[in-house]
């Protein structure tokens, strides 16, 4: 009896959660599906007043509009700009600390002042800004990826 018990609860818990898969990609289907691809540091960083809920997370979470400013530093593909505008979105929650988000982070902030580098692939919107080319829940990792090492700009 209490092993059937046990599996009841199981059960109950288990249909409860949503499931979030993560999309994965290969470099060759992100370069192929990219219109932009480069390493870049972001200068600067400006909301645009842009405020929605995220629901491709669980709870969904209100995030801001965001444009930032990127240097060029090395283009892969594409244009070849010195600067361009990436727009993106940042988590505007203040959520309690205990509750989990099922599918974050959402979105991307940068720390302008640490002059970080990433390898973008975007993907061109209406009006000459440049998005992530795989959404814009799953930023970090997939489509910006920040780039360690000692080089010098």
């Amino acid at each position: 009896m209490k092993t059937l018990v046990a599996v009841v609860l199981l059960s109950a818990a288990a249909s409860s959660l949503s499931a979030y898969l993560l999309p994965s990609f290969t470099y060759e289907d992100m370069f192929a599906e990219s219109d932009l691809v480069v390493i870049a540091r972001p200068v600067s960083s400006r909301d645009t007043g842009e405020r929605k809920l995220d629901r491709n997370v669980n709870p969904p979470v209100p995030v801001a509009g965001v444009i930032t400013e990127c240097q060029a530093l090395y283009m892969l593909k594409g244009p070849k700009l010195k600067k361009f505008k990436f727009h993106h979105y940042r988590d505007a929650s203040r959520r309690a600390p205990n509750v989990v988000v099922i599918g974050g982070p959402t979105g991307i902030s940068f720390d302008i002042p640490k002059n970080h580098r990433y390898l973008m692939f975007l993907v061109r919107e209406a009006g000459g800004r440049f998005v992530p080319f795989a959404g814009q829940t799953d930023v970090e990792d997939i489509s910006v990826q920040e780039v360690i090492g000692t080089s010098v700009d």
